[in-house]
């Protein structure tokens, strides 16, 4: 078994890839995998499993970023739903086993954003790893990367803000939503 760590570039017979970080054959640490239906997930591994922070995004639009364990939603996130009438739904809070819990102990609505925000660094610095590296020299490889790490070390506050900018928007549009009253009947 060989304990090192390789970026691998895979494509299934189904059409499914994955691009990223391997270990003994798994994906591991950070990559992007898209499946046949359009659908992808862009973040965390731990030996071959979706774990620790990434964003899931549906082939409808749905998109689900926060914390992940054992390839499901768990722990702290947000999920945005688009709706058979074009509405999107946001569901903000704790999740197990890709079921909403919503705001609980575990998890308050800050927690959801910030990890929503974490997500979405960790599906950035995974989406480095869709093309393949530059393997011509290893200092061309050093330097190559170099820029793109202190990039995303720059813009990952950057991130986490926009986080909790989008879930200050949702409370904005809830709020607005709730002062809406239907017209009277009959007028």
């Amino acid at each position: 078994m060989d304990n090192s760590i390789s970026w691998q570039s895979v494509k299934w017979k189904d059409g499914a890839t994955y691009e990223g970080l391997v270990k003994d054959d798994f994906c591991h640490l950070r990559g992007v995998f898209k499946y046949p239906d359009g659908s992808r997930y862009m973040g965390e591994y731990v030996n071959n499993n979706m774990e620790g922070y990434g964003v899931y995004v549906w082939r409808d639009g749905t998109v689900y970023r926060g914390q992940w364990k054992e390839n499901a939603a768990e722990g702290c996130g947000v999920k945005i739903s688009k709706q058979p009438d074009g509405r999107y739904i946001a569901e903000e809070g704790h999740f197990v086993q890709d079921e909403w819990i919503g705001e609980d102990n575990v998890c308050s609505l800050a927690e959801a954003r910030r990890a929503a925000g974490q997500a979405d660094v960790a599906a950035q610095m995974a989406r480095v790893f869709e093309s393949k590296p530059s393997l011509e020299s290893s200092a061309a490889s050093t330097v190559d990367r170099q820029p793109v790490t202190s990039t995303i070390a720059q813009n990952s506050s950057r991130f986490l803000r926009l986080g909790e900018a989008f879930g200050n928007a949702v409370d904005t549009l809830k709020n607005r939503l709730r002062q809406l009253k239907p017209p009277a009947l009959g007028s």
